[in-house]
């Protein structure tokens, strides 16, 4: 959906929500938060919100337990907590709740390591089956954490 996209930089002292907004003008794009601090990117539509919008807001409690279940599952990994890498994936949902057809869409930086994620979340099984209607695959984005900075896995259960 963003392949080919150009945005400007940002610069200066912004809210989160406000700097996602400059970043995303005139790409065509919209944001919709998922759960605090993870979002999904989705095609921009004038106001109100189009019916895409409204359906993946159905889908947030799921998707926030989907983010919640990758993280906790990398952070019991030394080799595969979040840190200094970045990492994009997608995958599937299936009906038992295991995450299927998982794909890196980049590497993090080393062989071993991508090995271990993939490993990794093929075992993640969520509570339940993914709701009716669910757009999938579904992509996730996990950022490198600046060295010295927040512990990405002290919140994770």
């Amino acid at each position: 959906m963003a392949s080919g996209l150009r945005s400007t930089a940002v610069r200066g002292a912004y809210t989160y929500e406000a700097a996602l907004q400059l970043l995303l003008g005139g790409t065509g794009l919209y944001y919709h938060y998922t759960d605090q601090g993870a979002f999904t990117l989705v095609p921009a539509e004038p106001w109100p919100p189009s019916a895409l919008q409204s359906q993946i807001a159905e889908f947030s409690p799921f998707l926030g337990a989907v983010q919640s279940g990758v993280m906790a599952a990398l952070c019991r990994r030394p080799e595969t907590r979040p840190g200094p890498f970045a990492i994009a994936m997608q995958f599937r949902v299936g009906v038992s709740g295991r995450l299927e057809s998982l794909s890196l869409l980049f590497s993090a930086g080393s062989g071993a390591r991508d090995s271990a994620i993939a490993e990794t979340l093929a075992q993640v099984a969520l509570a339940g089956a993914p709701p009716e209607g669910l757009p999938q695959p579904i992509t996730m984005r996990l950022r490198a954490s600046p060295t010295g900075g927040r512990d990405e896995c002290a919140a994770v259960r």
